[in-house]
């Protein structure tokens, strides 16, 4: 009997080793594989935790740019943003010198001069970012994002600052607004506007070469800061936008606060957000 018992225990025996080889063998793949996964998990939180550092560090960097006169191209070289050693591929872009097509009165579009230059220009001219301009947005559209607010005062939603920074505008476009607002010889004015540019030049300064005064009607349009940029670069395993505002004072609705972030998309490379 205990020869049979023997003999019976030895496979019983290697069934369970086996069975529990599997057993442990599984546990230790399942470990393995949770374990790459968690570690995987991690450096992307962490590579998403670096890019909102930049993110955010360009935020503060742009507040440097409040007390330069003029954005022109030495203050885009200077925004490039080249230190930050894990990113590449910087570009900074003013997107909001053109004509926000949601917030522009037809009246104004359909001026001559308006009309002309945007069916010259349509793949340049247009923009996606603004502030709304209450001198040149239709009142029912005003009135309706007034309703959507729940409130009158939707600043800086609607505010007056100079949504064009004549910095980034060619001759053309120059010219045109000049014609808008009837003032002569625009054409060697414009040139005259874009040969004086520095990160210097003031708002003064293009009044002197227009011959009007500061408060012309004209700087309602034209200024020398961008009001929208965009920011874009990658790291290793993220592609990046984000798009920085300028806030004006809400008292002097022409000086400004703040520069603010205002969105950002993180695109995982292999397309997850």
């Amino acid at each position: 009997m205990k020869k049979n018992e023997g003999g019976f225990s030895t496979p019983l025996a290697m069934t369970v080793i086996f069975s529990l080889s599997v057993i442990t063998l599984s546990l230790c793949m399942l470990v393995s594989a949770n374990s790459k996964r968690f570690n995987s998990y991690k450096n992307y939180i962490e590579a998403r935790k670096e890019v909102n550092t930049i993110i955010y560090t360009i935020e503060k960097r742009f507040q440097n740019i409040k007390s330069i006169s003029c954005d022109n191209e030495n203050v885009i070289k200077e925004l490039q943003l080249n230190d930050f050693k894990r990113a590449e591929n910087f570009l900074v872009e003013d997107v909001s010198t053109g004509i926000n097509r949601q917030f522009t009165a037809e009246t104004f579009l359909n001026n001559k001069y308006i009309k002309k230059y945007v069916e010259e220009n349509t793949d340049t001219v247009f923009v996606d970012y603004s502030w709304i301009n209450p001198k040149f947005t239709e009142k029912q559209i005003l009135s309706e994002i007034e309703q959507s607010f729940d409130t009158n005062n939707i600043f800086p939603l609607k505010n007056s600052f100079p949504p064009l920074n004549v910095a980034n505008m060619n001759i053309s476009f120059i010219k045109t607004i000049l014609d808008y607002y009837e003032i002569k010889d625009s054409e060697n004015k414009a040139v005259q506007i874009k040969n004086c540019i520095t990160e210097n030049t003031e708002t003064s300064q293009i009044a002197n070469i227009l011959s009007v005064s500061r408060n012309h009607p004209v700087f309602d349009l034209i200024g020398t800061k961008t009001v929208f940029w965009k920011v874009s670069f990658e790291t290793k395993k993220y592609k990046v936008t984000a798009i920085y505002a300028l806030v004006p004072e809400s008292e002097n609705q022409k000086k400004i606060d703040k520069y603010m972030l205002i969105r950002k998309e993180i695109l995982l490379k292999g397309g997850n957000k």
